[in-house]
């Protein structure tokens, strides 16, 4: 799958096409890429940018939204996650979406501050349409909703960066790369999403139940010992037991003297 066009939208108004060059700018070239290049992008000047989002970090977190809105959109919109819109339908439309996923890639794979909390609020908004998902009853619920979230972002990403590093036909064009590894393991990915990998349905429960029990040994050493109940009195030694002598120290007067 070829890259998108990113030729200048006449229908947006002008922040939205510079924000949308500045998108696919920064998923191919890293975010170090000067303003001049996305304004040449997007048919405008540098002032141009400045005016509407203040600076690059500005226009980052613009893109940031941006990316946020669209996978929200395709998440509500699915019928797997009590929306209108069939499967079959989004794999036609998945090239939409191609831009947004290599932003995130890209801002992942570069790390910062910026990319930590987009990160976060992916996590924010992957718990909510799942949670939502659970309600409709197409998807398992989770002993801990935001983990597995966390969980399925850093594998879902996590696979695609290791995709366009080892195995992309272009490495350096993440968006290309986007689009060949849909194309590649998207079947895989809704194979192993909805079906078990494993025949054993109690190979779970077993894991929870070993994984949940702590042993003495396992336990924090601050953490005091339990004292006997109440009504337990302490158990006397055995009466033939006789008493050790004692042995008096240095200088003390002896006992029977």
């Amino acid at each position: 799958m070829c890259s998108i066009p990113s030729s200048p939208d006449p229908d947006l108004t002008a922040a939205a096409r510079i924000r949308n060059a500045a998108l696919r700018r920064f998923a191919r070239d890293g975010f170090g890429v000067g303003l001049r290049a996305i304004a040449a992008d997007a048919g405008v000047t540098a002032g141009l940018i400045t005016h509407h989002f203040g600076s690059k970090d500005g226009l980052r977190r613009a893109c940031d939204a941006e990316v946020l809105r669209l996978t929200m959109e395709a998440k509500s919109a699915s019928t797997y996650f009590g929306g209108p819109v069939d499967l079959m339908t989004q794999m036609s439309q998945v090239e939409k979406y191609v831009p947004a996923t290599a932003y995130a890639m890209r801002s992942i794979a570069e790390g910062g501050e910026l990319a930590t909390e987009l990160l976060d609020l992916f996590v924010k908004d992957a718990v909510s349409y799942t949670a939502a998902a659970v309600e409709a009853g197409t998807i398992t619920p989770s002993r801990n909703e935001e983990a597995r979230a966390r969980y399925l972002l850093y594998s879902g990403f996590g696979a695609l960066l290791l995709f366009a590093r080892y195995e992309a036909s272009d490495p350096g064009d993440i968006e290309s790369a986007v689009g060949e590894f849909i194309d590649r393991y998207g079947p895989v990915t809704a194979e192993l999403y909805s079906r078990p990998l494993f025949t054993d349905p109690g190979l779970y429960a077993d894991y929870v139940r070993v994984t949940s029990a702590t042993s003495p040994a396992e336990a924090p050493a601050d953490t005091p010992a339990e004292p006997p109940p109440a009504d337990t009195p302490a158990e006397p030694p055995p009466a033939d037991t006789p008493a050790e002598p004692r042995t008096p120290r240095p200088g003390s007067p002896r006992e029977d003297s």
